[in-house]
Formats: C-alpha cells, sequence, structure tokens
C-alpha cells in the first residue's frame, strides 16, 4: 500500500460508517483513456486509504460515487446534478476544464467542493472559492511549451487548438509566452470540439505553415496542437500535406502518453517524422509514484500518465482533510484544504497549494516517441526556465575525484547540530557516488570536512584553507554568522557557497553564488506571529542573540 508523508495527531472521533465522495470522470469520449486512468488511480487512493483507516481503527471509510462526464460539459453538469440529488456535496473532478467550467455555477450555488485532478484553465484560477486543482494552471504549461519551441530554434509558432476552456486557455498562455521570447505567433486554427473529420482544417493548416516554410524555413516553424483523443485523426488528415509532415509538431498534457498516436501506423508515422514533443506536470518520481504507476499498469495494462498520480494524491488530500477536521461540511473543508497540502508530500512530490487552489509546483516532464514508444525526454524547471533533457542531464568531461569542501560546526555551542549533518553528508556521499556508478559516470564525489568551531572568524580562515587547495564549492557554513562573514571572501573568489541551515533574512540575495537549503526567516517569523495571536498574547518582549540570524 502506498501512503504519503503527512504528520497526522489527535484521535477520531465525530464520523462513522461510509462517507460518501462522488467522482466525476470521462469514462466515455475524447479523453476516455485518462477517465480510465483517473478512475482506476482514485480506486487506488481509496482502497489505501480505507486501509489507513482501518489500522487506526477510525470507524469511517470512503465510498464513492462514480459518474461518467463522457468528456461533455453539459453532461457533467447533469452528473453533479445527479450526485447534488442524492446528497452528495463533496465531488472529486471533473477531469477537464470545459467540464469543471460548465459545472462551477451550480457547485457554487449549491455549497458543493470541487476538486479535480487534471483542470488546468487560468480562467478557472480563481482565489476564495471552493474549487480546487491538483495540477498547475496553464500559465505555467504555456511558458514551458514555448520553451521547447525556443530551445528547439523554432521562429514561427501555428497554433491548432480546441475552442474550449482548456484548449483556448493554453493556447493564449503559450502565445504570449513565445512572443515574449522574441517569437512569432499566427493567429491559429480554433476548431470545435465536436468535430470529428479535420480534412478541411488540415488544408488551411497546411497552406498556412507553407506560408511560413517559404519565408523562414521548414526548420524554424513549429506547429503547436493543443487538443484531445481527437489528436489521432488530427494528425490523418495532416499526414496527407508534405509541408504539415516537414516541420516539428508541439503538443501538450492531453496528449501525452496518448497510447492512440503509437498504435495507429499513420499517426506513428506522423510523430516520428514530426519529432512530436510534449509536455507534462513532473511527477515526483519517487517510490509513491512508482507505486501508482505499476499498480495502474496491472489493472489497467499500462503506464498511466502522470495525472494519475494527481488522482491519487487528490483523493489522499480529501481523504486526510476530512479525518483532521472530522467533518464533511464544505466550508470547513475548504478552509482546511490548503493547510493539509501544505504537509501532505504524494506521488507528485510536494502537494501544496496556491492562493487561487491550485497546485503550487510548476516543472513539467518532456515527453516524445522514440522507437515507437512514448519516452521521457528531460524536465522543464520553472525556476530557472531551462529544459534539462535525459541524454545531456550528466554532461561528458568529468573523471576522478572531484573534491568539494565543507565547514561544519564540529565544535563550539552547535557542535550537535554539526555531527548530525556531517553524518548526513557522508550518507549523502555514498548515496550519490553509487548513483554515479550506476549510471556509469567517470567520476566521483568527495568532501574536505573543515571545523567552524562555530565561529564566524574561525568559518572565514577554513574558506580560506580550502580556496588555497583549489576548493570553490563548498557545503556550508551552516549558521547565518558564519555565512555573512565568509560572503564578501567567496564572493571575491568566485566561490560557490551551499548551506544547509542559514535562515536570515539578510542573506536572501537574488543573484550571488549563495544557495540555502532552509527558507528564509521572513516565514519563520509569521509562524511565530500566528503561534502569539493564536494564544492571544497582545504584546510580546523579544530577547535575541545579536548575530545575523
Amino acid at each position: 500500500m502506498g501512503v504519503g508523508a503527512y504528520a497526522q495527531d489527535g484521535s477520531d472521533s465525530g464520523l462513522s460508517g461510509e462517507i460518501r465522495l462522488g467522482l466525476i470522470t470521462p469514462l466515455s469520449g475524447d479523453v476516455a483513456q485518462y477517465g480510465e486512468e483517473n478512475l482506476a488511480a482514485t480506486n487506488l487512493a481509496v482502497d489505501d486509504f480505507n486501509k489507513y483507516l482501518a489500522d487506526k481503527d477510525a470507524g469511517w471509510s470512503i465510498e464513492l460515487t462514480i459518474e461518467d462526464s463522457q468528456t461533455l460539459p453539459t453532461a457533467a453538469l447533469e452528473k453533479i446534478q445527479s450526485l447534488r440529488a442524492k446528497g452528495i456535496s463533496i465531488v472529486l473532478g471533473p477531469w477537464s476544464s470545459a467540464s469543471l467550467q460548465n459545472v462551477k455555477g451550480y457547485a457554487d450555488s449549491n455549497e458543493m467542493l470541487l476538486f479535480s485532478c487534471c483542470s488546468t484553465s487560468p480562467l478557472i484560477a480563481i482565489s476564495g472559492d471552493s474549487v480546487f486543482r491538483m495540477s498547475p494552471d496553464d500559465s505555467n504549461q504555456g511558458t514551458a511549451i514555448s520553451k521547447l519551441f525556443d530551445d528547439a530554434g523554432i521562429e514561427v509558432m501555428v497554433p491548432v487548438w480546441r475552442e474550449d476552456a482548456w484548449g483556448t486557455g493554453l493556447q493564449d498562455a503559450s502565445r504570449l509566452s513565445f512572443e515574449s521570447r522574441g517569437g512569432i505567433v499566427d493567429d491559429g486554427l480554433g476548431y470545435n470540439p465536436e468535430v470529428s473529420e479535420f480534412s478541411v482544417e488540415a488544408s488551411i493548416l497546411a497552406d498556412t505553415v507553407q506560408g511560413y516554410v517559404n519565408d523562414h524555413g521548414a526548420d524554424k516553424v513549429g506547429v503547436l496542437y493543443v487538443g484531445f483523443g481527437e489528436v489521432l485523426l488530427f494528425m490523418q488528415a495532416a499526414s496527407d500535406y508534405e509541408v504539415l509532415g516537414d516541420v516539428r509538431w508541439f503538443g501538450s498534457d492531453a496528449n501525452t502518453k496518448e497510447s492512440k498516436l503509437v498504435e495507429d501506423s499513420i499517426g506513428l508515422g506522423f510523430v516520428t517524422d514530426t519529432s512530436y514533443t510534449t509536455v507534462q506536470v513532473a511527477s515526483g518520481k519517487n517510490d509513491l509514484s512508482q507505486y501508482v504507476d505499476s499498480s495502474l499498469n496491472e489493472s489497467i495494462g499500462r503506464i498511466p500518465s502522470t495525472y494519475a498520480s494527481s488522482a491519487y494524491d487528490m483523493m489522499w488530500l480529501m481523504g486526510l482533510t476530512i479525518e483532521r477536521e472530522q467533518s464533511t461540511d464544505v466550508a470547513v473543508l475548504t478552509a482546511a484544504i490548503p493547510e493539509v497540502a501544505e504537509e501532505y508530500v504524494g506521488a507528485l512530490g510536494s502537494s501544496r497549494l496556491n492562493d487561487a487552489g491550485d497546485l503550487a509546483q510548476t516543472n513539467y516532464d518532456v515527453w516524445d516517441i522514440r522507437d515507437g514508444s512514448w519516452t521521457l525526454a528531460g524536465t522543464y524547471f520553472s525556476a530557472t526556465d531551462t529544459i534539462a533533457l535525459e541524454g545531456t542531464m550528466m554532461k561528458d568531461g568529468l573523471t576522478g575525484e572531484v573534491e568539494v569542501g565543507s565547514i561544519l560546526p564540529l565544535t563550539g555551542r552547535l557542535s550537535k547540530h554539526g555531527e548530525e549533518n556531517w553524518v548526513a553528508s557522508v550518507l549523502a556521499t555514498v548515496d550519490f557516488n553509487k548513483y554515479l556508478a550506476d549510471k556509469g559516470a567517470t567520476w566521483t564525489l568527495s568532501a574536505t570536512v573543515e571545523d567552524s568551531q562555530t565561529s564566524p572568524t574561525v568559518a572565514l580562515e577554513k574558506l580560506q584553507t580550502l580556496h588555497a587547495k583549489n576548493i570553490k564549492i563548498v557545503l556550508g557554513p551552516e549558521t547565518s554568522s558564519n555565512l555573512q562573514n565568509m560572503k564578501g571572501y567567496a564572493d571575491s573568489n568566485g566561490i560557490l557557497l551551499f548551506s544547509c541551515c542559514s535562515t536570515s533574512p539578510l542573506l536572501a540575495i537574488s543573484g550571488d553564488t549563495i544557495f540555502r537549503m532552509a527558507p528564509d526567516d521572513t516565514n519563520q517569523g509569521t509562524a511565530l506571529s500566528k503561534i502569539f495571536t493564536e494564544a492571544g498574547i497582545e504584546a510580546v518582549v523579544p530577547v535575541w542573540r545579536e548575530d545575523a540570524w
């Protein structure tokens, strides 16, 4: 059984029997493949969560009432009305943005809570409502897609999209981002989501692309396709035009791992010729995501998309929130979900939500098709706006032993923490070198450890000693006072410092070569002030040691 990381204290009381939740997912229609994954992952999460409750003798369990949205916004509205008539006010879903947008008004009017695994339209990113999404909104995906175009040397983007809340929102986001990078974006071609024959659209697209190819060259033109399961029908129509097979094609999360594209001979030929590349929100790449993937591979016969992890985490977050609050009251749960999400680490990794109630993490995996199979090609990192391709994650050029420095308080007031960090660093070095060996790397990592004695002056002396040995990468120092005293020397000599534990806001400086594996204390200050206010304290008398920290 897979269980995410979450600290739950207190004892259960107040709930009993079966707690009924609704699930609205597309079991038929254009995205039935994803609906199947969504159902399987949610059922897996319900089974695991109920086992978790049984182990705690909680006295209650989760039961799902499942409805098929048919990939139709109108059907989704009918299904949510059906759930409400059954007394169900907490709904997992709908899956798509178009369906979610269509049911939101009804849900708001009837005080229902909606938690979608996979909706991403920026149009639904609204603070303060009762809609949560276990995916980031597409303003982020648009940036990742535009980076794909930019890194591929594409000068002209020609978008094609289904005209619904999701398709329009994503192509708009991609357009704006690519234009901000200096790219050219055609007006593009939107199509009716209910269309199932694309000969006219393919002809129009071919004429448009041909014009840009004449002016820029085929290698400088790319097509962005934003659609659902109709992607195969569209590409089959596009394959009739040579020019459409001469340019690069890119796609979105909704077509990542689309099995029809590799099972159909025409589709496979087209995606191969066009080096079709897509993005999808990055998985946690942890034990829990592997558990979800392997479990669904057994139940549905294939490795699922990352949205299976979204569905799994969505269900666990809802269950944990109900458990913590011992309530199914929509207002109570709406207020509590962000707090539970802040602590829960699931198959996606961090489940922290932003102010709009959407997944905060915005990294995306890059996928393409090689030798007839979907293959993870790399990862887009939003913090640095970079794509690290799998083949280039580890560049050639290093051999032998690579030495870094480590400055820790092995003596002095913080020697206890210094000892802990030294042991952790040794363990990390051993594990990292095993990782390198498994990848066939020709180098290993070693660390030269120096004792700061919990003294800023000694810490600076130790940094100078390491620099004299030509070591310019230093793990440490641990304290903000030591780090502050070393910063000037490090800056002047091009030394990179990576502190595990320094937290002073005075050292939160953008663009320098200091990194810290701890949040700065503006955050801790907020937490401390909350403790005072919740305790009813009106006046605070601070006492502090006068150093950077």
